[in-house]
């Protein structure tokens, strides 16, 4: 769901880029292939969404501005002060949650496996454990590690 500074972001975005809210509603079913979406309050939507939408509004701006139907921006706060700024954004389409949490799980792991090996679980293991999992994601080795962990001191103890 779109915050609410997103969502004056995104209308903002659509009068300086003098789109017509008609126009602006598909606009919004093209990104996100839904049909049934046509607002900025659908809460399905996401930054991804965002993202999107602010780089197809930019682009139709942008060439409103080298038509000359449309100055470039005089307003300090207006959405599109630099062409490109939102193409060029986040071409990986992450959001800085998803790079907090791809830092989280990281450490995680690294935990888990420092706690494996002070409880003297072998290291070849751990290693054969990472590569059997290689091709899945953080959270099956997590998840992986600690239930070896709880395996392993219970049957130590």
């Amino acid at each position: 769901m779109l915050s609410n500074p997103q969502k004056s972001l995104v209308k903002r975005a659509q009068r300086q880029a003098d789109v017509p809210e008609e126009e602006y509603r598909d606009m919004w079913r093209m990104v996100t292939s839904w049909q049934d979406c046509d607002t900025s309050t659908d809460p399905r939507l996401g930054d991804v969404h965002m993202d999107r939408m602010m780089g197809f509004l930019e682009a139709i701006y942008w060439r409103h501005v080298q038509e000359g139907t449309l100055q470039p921006a005089s307003k300090a706060n207006a959405p599109f002060q630099k062409e490109g700024f939102w193409k060029n954004r986040n071409k990986a389409q992450s959001t800085s949650r998803d790079r907090y949490q791809k830092q989280r799980i990281t450490e995680s792991v690294e935990d888990l496996k420092v706690k494996l090996m002070k409880a003297g679980y072998p290291v070849q293991n751990i290693t054969a454990l990472e590569r059997q999992l290689r091709y899945h994601n953080q959270w099956a080795l997590k998840s992986a590690l600690h239930r070896t962990l709880m395996f392993f001191l219970k049957k130590t103890t």
